[in-house]
């Protein structure tokens, strides 16, 4: 997790940029957020399909599994600097290992979900999960170009 804390290179200022996820649109903003963002930062095209996708797989398991009447709406912070990104998707349920959980399922073939954390580990330079200050938990990725 100290990769998370590094500095981003002095040439262009890091931008933190939090966005509620509503729901029925929660992941679609999400992607669209991203990807202003990083064209506003100059990010390469193989990059921000990356960036895209990973958005995509953690915005919308926040929305499948932490959602609901009375509940809080997960929340997505892209902290974007020159040659990196930060990306922590924030929901209200407990911390659980989310890494051991993945690997542990795997997807049967044929199935039409069950693959977004295969994804994020194949995309992101790195990824996991901690419990957050205000209750619930982060799953973070960090994407690198």
């Amino acid at each position: 997790m100290a990769a998370m804390e590094r500095q981003f290179p002095s040439r262009r200022s890091p931008r933190r940029s939090p966005l509620a996820l509503p729901d029925g649109s929660g992941p679609r903003a999400a992607r669209a957020h991203a990807a202003s963002l990083a064209r506003e930062f100059g990010v390469p095209e193989d990059a921000r399909i990356a960036l895209g996708l990973v958005v995509s797989e953690l915005c919308t398991n926040a929305h499948l599994h932490a959602r609901g009447p009375g509940m809080p709406h997960p929340t997505c912070s892209i902290r974007m600097g020159v040659g990196r990104c930060v990306l922590e998707v924030w929901d209200h349920l407990p911390w659980q290992d989310l890494r051991a959980t993945a690997e542990a399922a795997g997807s049967p073939d044929g199935a039409e979900s069950g693959r977004g954390l295969t994804i994020v580990t194949a995309l992101a330079e790195s990824w996991g999960v901690r419990p957050s200050a205000r209750g619930g938990k982060v799953v973070w990725a960090v994407l690198a170009w």
